[in-house]
């Protein structure tokens, strides 16, 4: 049919990313046929020429069309396209949405990790730090973190988790189970370290909790000439 063809030489111009003409010919297709079968897709398709022509305004308009849709093949890309403009736009609250949106439908792990990075910045930014602090802990604990974005996230979980000033000079206090102990020898034991991280309390003279710092315990045997365990 006539729509068909219009559409196909639409779309494949811009899968070769023949994004001027591409432009035209999707923008021709949408509104001719308003309620065509392919619409959902023409818009799409749109939405990635205008985002790397630079039209981002028109991007993103054509990417939250899609996200309007029943969730379909292109939905997860649309989310990041759209988080990422309002995200560089620094739309903190549209951003949030689009993220908390990717994070539902997303398939890909690093979409998933995408969507909690986003959700954290944003949170953080807007002055949300409690709801900020349960996605900086994923993004830190994420295999694919970047090293950069975990350094931001350790940084900022550790803002958020400062309380309030101090009246007097902070006391630290450590302590260990009997299970935690029976466990860091059996690892040095067994493997000659052992790594852990502990949450400690920074409390005033009066016991107000005035920071939470996570600590990260690290120990290793060192060996003598002869190879037995010498000190750590």
């Amino acid at each position: 049919e006539i729509e068909d063809r219009l559409y196909n030489a639409a779309r494949d111009l811009a899968l070769t990313r023949d994004c001027e003409r591409a432009l035209v010919r999707l923008g021709e297709y949408i509104r001719q046929y308003d309620q065509g079968r392919h619409l959902m897709e023409a818009h799409f398709f749109l939405g990635n020429c205008a985002y790397d022509t630079g039209d981002f305004p028109a991007a993103l308009q054509a990417f939250a069309y899609v996200l309007n849709q029943p969730t379909n093949d292109f939905t997860e890309s649309a989310a990041v396209g759209a988080a990422t403009i309002a995200w560089n736009d620094q739309d903190l609250e549209r951003a949030l949405d689009y993220y908390r949106q990717l994070e539902e439908i997303a398939v890909l792990q690093e979409n998933k990790l995408e969507a909690r990075i986003g959700q954290m910045r944003c949170l953080y930014l807007l002055g949300e730090s409690q709801l900020a602090l349960p996605f900086a802990d994923q993004v830190i604990e994420a295999a694919g973190t970047p090293d950069d974005i975990r350094r931001t996230a350790r940084y900022w979980r550790g803002k958020i988790r400062y309380e309030k000033p101090a009246a007097t000079e902070l006391i630290l206090e450590f302590r260990l189970s009997d299970e935690q102990v029976a466990w860091a020898t059996t690892e040095l034991e067994t493997n000659g370290r052992f790594r852990q991280s502990l949450d400690v309390q920074a409390v005033d003279r009066s016991g107000a909790v005035c920071a939470q710092i996570t600590m990260e315990a690290y120990v290793r045997l060192s060996r003598d000439k002869r190879g037995a365990p010498a000190a750590f």
